[in-house]
C-alpha cells in the first residue's frame, strides 16, 4: 500500500502565459507532482515548485481556467 496526500484547485487566466498558484497551506517540500488541464490549446506546464506553491506556464496567452491536481506519495 501506497498513502497519498492530494491538493487540488483552480486558476483563473485572463490572457496570461504565467499564474502563480500559492497553496493555503504550506507543503513540507517542493517534491510533488502537479498535473494540469485545461480548456485551452496551449501546452501547459509547471514550474518553480515550493512548499509554498508553484507556477502555471502556457505555450500561448490563456483565457480561461486551468485545474490542477497535487500528487504527493508519501
Amino acid at each position: 500500500d501506497t498513502s497519498s496526500n492530494n491538493l487540488g484547485g483552480a486558476a483563473v487566466l485572463s490572457a496570461e502565459t504565467t499564474k502563480a498558484v500559492s497553496f493555503p497551506v504550506a507543503e513540507p517540500n517542493g517534491s510533488y507532482d502537479i498535473w494540469l488541464t485545461g480548456d485551452s490549446n496551449a501546452t501547459l506546464w509547471v514550474s518553480g515548485k515550493t512548499a509554498s506553491g508553484f507556477t502555471i506556464n502556457a505555450s500561448t496567452a490563456v483565457t480561461g481556467v486551468v485545474s490542477w491536481l497535487l500528487v504527493r506519495l508519501v
